[in-house]
This record gives C-alpha cells, structure tokens and sequence, in this order.
C-alpha cells in the first residue's frame, strides 16, 4: 500500500479515488496544508513518510538540489482534468497502475515523471543538474546536504565517470490513456 499525500494542484477527488482503490492517500487540503508552501509540504511529506503527488515540477527541483526525499511523483498528464468525472477516474486508473509497477520503490527513494506515453522512475538522490539552483531550492537548503560540487553521485550509486545518467533510470514503458505505449 502506497502512502501519498497530494499536492494543491492536484484534486481533492483523486485521493479519495485512490484510497478507493486501497492506498493510503490524502490531500493538502485534508491536513491543513492548502496555502503552505511546497518546503513545507515537502518536509511534511518526508515527516509522515509520504511520497508527493503533484502536477507541478517544484519538488523535482527541490529533489535535484539536493533533498533525499521523499519519493515524489510528477503527473505531466493535466489534460485528463477536463473532464471532471472521466478525467480523474482515468488519472487514478493510470496512477494506480504505476504505483502497482512501483511497488516498494518508493519507500527507498525515487523521483517518477508520469507522462502520456510512459514513466520514467530515478532512484533518490538525483544529479544535480549544471545549471543554477532553482528558487524552490532554496527553502531546503539548509535541510538536506547537498550533493558534491562536481554533480557526481558518490561510486555506490552505479555511475561511474563519464558514463551517462540514463543508465540510472529505468523507464517503464506503459501506454497513457487513449496512447498505444511504446
């Protein structure tokens, strides 16, 4: 069972779907979080030992400035909210289906892009990127050490020296709703 705790972006409806379907799921809204930040929402998540569910990619940011955790799970697939009733079902039948492919890997620390044609999980802690620190970064700064300077993971996470970062990535291929997957 997956415990999740669902961004503001992200509707209400969706977390009593999912607990519908067996997880553990709550919403900002349901824990007094609606106007906090997402450092707070963050730092809540990581406190109650819930993964992030969220439309936005701020908490990417804060994962690739460094934070450990928690899991987070990006839905990039917006378009289903049109439609009130079929557009969350659909989009809790689709984030069920990957928290079912996921299995215990969210509580060991990942980072999912959920899309329309397909999913792409990176274990936790994730590569700093070259460019500046996003703003968001900023309200963890101090919470989480950050990765060294060069924005080498440490030997133990499998990338060596000029090998590329994809290869820490495994990329589930399932098809979106209405897509043919690849």
């Amino acid at each position: 069972m997956s415990r999740l705790l669902l961004d503001a972006n992200v509707s209400p409806a969706l977390a009593e779907a999912l607990r519908w379907r067996g997880h553990d799921a709550v919403h900002v809204n349901e824990v007094d979080l609606r106007t906090a930040s997402d450092g707070v929402i963050f730092r809540h998540a990581a406190a109650a030992r819930r993964t992030v569910v969220t439309h936005d990619d701020d908490y990417l940011r804060l994962l690739q400035a460094g934070a450990a955790g928690p899991s987070v799970i990006h839905l990039s697939q917006r378009e289903l909210q049109r439609d009130p009733l079929v557009g969350r079902l659909a989009q809790a039948m689709r984030l069920g289906e990957v928290l079912h492919e996921l299995g215990d890997r969210l509580r060991d620390g990942v980072a999912v892009r959920v899309g329309a044609h397909g999913v792409r999980v990176d274990p936790l802690p994730l590569l700093r990127s070259r460019r500046r620190d996003p703003p968001a970064a900023a309200a963890l700064r101090s919470q989480s050490p950050p990765l060294p300077r060069s924005g080498r993971p440490a030997p133990d996470h499998g990338v060596g020296r000029g090998e590329p970062a994809r290869e820490r990535t495994r990329d589930l291929r399932m098809p979106g709703p209405g897509g043919r997957g690849r």
